[in-house]
């Protein structure tokens, strides 16, 4: 007897995991990293004069409006609403000299109340930073958020759309959406329970993105709950390979970035994949590896020829082959669009808590009980770490501002 199982269902029918289905809807967005786990086994831890609607991603910041001391915990900034209760913020301290110790490098504060339109309230020093003096107009970045055990259904958020005129364009986010606007019959092909749902997974994968790379592990509790975050891929190395730091220096010629690059090769993960590392860019990162490739060799433009110009996607040393993914989220700020993270896939992997791969929960469902407010929505929420089996195959390199010969 033949029996019906799944090795009968089609191609792609079967329903994919949460990234998995990131990697098929935004394979080019803002958490490629996130994304390729998908394609991976997962480990365990015990959308004339056209008229079109545009969505620009939001990398939520805040701006410091006056200068901020140490023990500043009630920031002053231009405009509150990017970020929530419980986004992490990131501080740049400036820069000093080419060898980059975590300790000094940067401040991580926790956002622990939003008090109006101007103000947050911040936990300086989060994740065991040390906390500095912040100076009038700096940017401070989110890398991410995290939740104690149990926590309260975060605020939702959503990227409103805009319409454009032109001739013939611990892991929790949640969305929620007034019983009004999803009784209201939208445009063919909108349908605004979807995009709202569409909007709140953007926002999942690019915080565990943001995470993956930024994040400091810490074990304390929150509200009377334990409370935990990890370490992102930068802490790893800072802790285990801190000379695989480095900062750029004003220009940067091919035979230094091959000097700061080549020690990734000392250590070997998978002598079946190669000596080969995936390299996170920003964009101004791509233009100097590219200024770099140019100035690194000559070239003709002959007549008749209707295009000009060099685009760089991989360079080699004498070690090793470099594949070179511009990160969209690395372009949404000065600092990290000069970043460029080398790593080792092969030594990478998320691990998920048994059971706590990325679960959708229902909030007012009409299948289930309601809370008596008339709009419904649900919440992502995901508890992971990250592997890096091997940090001395990975590297970092900040700063990179100018190619030369």
């Amino acid at each position: 007897m033949q029996f019906y199982d799944t090795s009968d269902i089609p191609t792609d029918l079967a329903k994919r995991s949460f990234a998995a289905g990131i990697t098929r809807i935004m394979p080019n967005g803002a958490a490629p990293l996130f994304a390729m786990s998908g394609l991976a086994k997962k480990k365990t831890a015990v959308q004339t004069e056209h008229g079109y609607w545009s969505k620009t991603m939001v990398f939520p910041s805040v701006t410091v409006n006056g200068i901020q001391i140490i023990t500043e915990t009630n920031l002053i900034v231009d405009d509150s609403s990017q970020v929530r209760v419980g986004t992490i913020l990131r501080f740049q301290k400036a820069y000093g000299g080419t060898s980059v110790q975590h300790t000094t490098m940067a401040e991580n504060l926790l956002v622990t109340a939003i008090p109006d339109s101007t103000h947050v309230t911040v936990e300086r020093g989060f994740q065991g930073t040390t906390a500095a003096a912040i100076p009038d107009d700096t940017q401070l970045v989110s890398i991410g958020s995290a939740f104690e055990q149990g926590s309260n259904a975060p605020v939702a958020k959503a990227v409103a759309p805009a319409r454009v005129l032109n001739n013939t364009h611990i892991f929790r986010d949640a969305w929620d959406i007034t019983g009004t606007l999803a009784a209201t019959e939208m445009e063919q092909g909108y349908d605004s329970v979807s995009e709202n749902k569409g909007d709140c997974t953007a926002f999942h994968a690019m915080s565990i993105e943001q995470a993956t790379f930024f994040s400091v592990k810490t074990s304390t509790t929150r509200n009377g709950r334990p409370f935990t975050t990890m370490d992102g891929i930068e802490s790893l190395i800072q802790q285990h390979a801190p000379t695989h730091l480095h900062e750029a220096a004003a220009t940067t010629t091919y035979a230094q970035l091959e000097t700061i690059v080549n020690p990734v090769f000392d250590q070997v993960t998978d002598a079946m994949s190669g000596n080969a590392r995936t390299m996170f860019v920003g964009g101004g990162a791509l233009q100097v590896i590219n200024e770099i490739g140019r100035l690194s060799g000559s070239y003709q433009i002959m007549d008749g020829q209707t295009s000009f110009g060099l685009q760089f996607k991989q360079f080699k040393t004498s070690r090793g082959t470099f594949n070179v993914i511009e990160h969209p989220l690395f372009n949404s700020n000065d600092d990290w669009k000069k970043m460029a993270v080398v790593v080792d896939l092969t030594s990478f992997d998320f691990a998920y808590l048994k059971g706590r791969d990325t679960m959708h929960t229902i909030i007012n469902d009409s299948s289930r009980a309601t809370n008596g407010v008339d709009a419904s929505g649900g919440v992502l929420t995901s508890e992971l770490t990250i592997e890096l089996k091997n940090p001395f195959a990975n590297a970092i390199i900040y700063n990179l501002r100018a190619g030369a010969a």
